[in-house]
């Protein structure tokens, strides 16, 4: 949804993960870049234009960085239920 998105434009996903898990993106030119510091581990994923990220965020711990540009279109979707009937 970003089409003019660049580096220093900031508001990246950090998703942390446990130790020993990867997390592999099907963009081959540039995925998710990997950090490690005050005992946390996880990966920052860029606000590219046709990314979608797909993930459980009552499960997995999560931020956005600081946005350094004057708009950042995101979207979120919330489902809840048991499943199937």
């Amino acid at each position: 949804m970003n089409k003019e998105w660049h580096d220093q434009c900031g508001g990246r996903l950090r998703v942390f993960t446990k130790p020993g898990i990867e997390i592999f993106s099907a963009d081959t030119e540039k995925g998710a870049e990997p950090f490690s510091f005050w005992d946390k581990n996880g990966y920052d994923i860029d606000p590219l234009y046709g990314r979608l990220v797909i993930f459980r965020s009552g499960i997995v711990e999560h931020a956005v960085m600081p946005c350094f540009r004057q708009e950042r279109m995101a979207l979120t979707y919330w489902s809840h239920g048991s499943g199937p009937v």
